[in-house]
């Protein structure tokens, strides 16, 4: 799996209120390089530089600005990243193409990895706040 279609796919399996979530580019960089230790072959296609200060993916941002570009991941702020993954945008790619192309196992492993994200990264937002 490419990396946008990994996006689009834990975007498929958050619950609705929390496919919005404020969190800064090294949180989500962080988040995918520790979850590629244990989903090695789901996040393959993910590189990461860990010379920096931050583990850092090229093929992530790369992801995040196609999921951008495409209208499945609305960024509405840039200080501090506030991001929303439009449910019908994501609906539409995840079922038509995705989960086509991919079997039973990874499917689970994508729900799971979701709900890593879910846990991790995504929290509910109430009026502008984590």
């Amino acid at each position: 799996m490419n990396p946008a279609d990994v996006l689009i796919s834990i975007g498929y399996n958050l619950p609705d209120e929390r496919k919005s979530f404020i969190r800064g580019t090294q949180e989500l960089h962080r988040f995918f390089y520790r979850a590629k230790t244990d989903h090695s072959e789901l996040l393959n296609q993910f590189m990461f530089n860990t010379n920096g200060t931050y583990p850092l993916s090229e093929e992530l941002e790369q992801a995040i600005g196609n999921c951008v570009a495409s209208g499945m991941l609305v960024c509405l702020s840039s200080n501090p990243n506030h991001y929303h993954f439009d449910p019908n945008a994501v609906r539409e790619s995840y079922e038509k193409h995705i989960s086509k192309r991919i079997d039973e196992s990874k499917k689970k492993e994508l729900s799971y990895l979701a709900e890593r994200f879910n846990e991790e990264i995504a929290r509910p937002i109430i009026f502008g706040f984590v």
